[in-house]
């Protein structure tokens, strides 16, 4: 290569250096501003470094949230849970301290298994005809029997004798109630000096008995007529102490099916 080539070739250079420089003078600053505009717009599914963290800290928020309204819904189970048994338990004491109160005036005795609760006649009946409940109390079981008696002493001034009764009418404060009585079950008794006899019906509380028992419990005035078809028969008004025993017995009865329930 010749020394003329060599400066030709130098000063194309040297034009070519000066020409991009130009260039580079004009346009830089518009370069400046897009790099930063470019770096800060958004790219399209572009996921930031801290957008893991903000749904990892949201579904820890919600799991809080959650775990916070579970326990609370338990807590308030729980305290319902205790208010109900503490409930239960006050009613059990309420029931079995009335319990107490009403078998105080009674007659326990223990049978088979199975304890009897009656009133005791502590002096023989008036002529007359009387409703005697009672109740039966097994390991499973509660049962209200109802005693129909007809009692009759040469010294109390009725009319009747032997009724031989086969039906009982009773009136309790405007209800009325009526029994077919089955004369095969039917108990007679004759006193051993003749002087007293008693006619009995005993049985289980139907439901027929048991709204008559509920009705007399309630009622001021309760009469009773037992007799024969088509023969005697025998009218009772009840006592105040006979309508307060039947209700003993009632709510005897009904306290103690609660407990059996249970």
């Amino acid at each position: 290569m010749t020394s003329k080539q060599v400066i030709t070739g130098a000063i194309v250079g040297y034009i070519f250096v000066l020409g991009f420089g130009g260039v580079a003078y004009f346009f830089l600053p518009e370069i400046k501003e897009a790099i930063p505009a470019l770096a800060m717009t958004p790219q399209p599914n572009e996921i930031t470094a801290d957008e893991p963290r903000v749904a990892e800290d949201e579904a820890e928020r919600e799991q809080a949230e959650r775990a916070k309204a579970e326990a609370e819904a338990a807590e308030k189970r729980r305290q319902e849970a205790e208010a109900k048994r503490a409930k239960e338990q006050e009613l059990a004491a309420a029931r079995e301290a009335r319990v107490e109160t009403l078998t105080s005036g009674m007659k326990e005795s223990l049978r088979g298994g199975v304890t009897l609760y009656t009133f005791s006649d502590g002096s023989k009946m008036s002529s007359g005809v009387h409703l005697r409940p009672f109740v039966m109390r097994g390991y499973e079981d509660v049962v209200l029997k109802n005693e129909i008696c007809y009692y009759y002493s040469i010294y109390d001034d009725i009319p009747t004798n032997w009724v031989h009764g086969d039906a009982l009418s009773v009136q309790a404060d405007g209800q009325t109630f009526w029994f077919q009585l089955d004369p095969d079950k039917r108990r007679d008794h004759l006193a051993s000096d003749a002087e007293s006899l008693t006619e009995r019906f005993v049985s289980t509380a139907d439901d027929n008995a048991l709204a008559m028992l509920r009705a007399v419990a309630k009622a001021g005035n309760v009469t009773l007529y037992y007799y024969k078809t088509g023969g005697v028969g025998c009218t009772t008004v009840m006592s105040r102490e006979e309508l307060r025993r039947i209700r003993d017995m009632v709510e005897l009865y009904d306290l103690l099916s609660v407990e059996i329930m249970e």
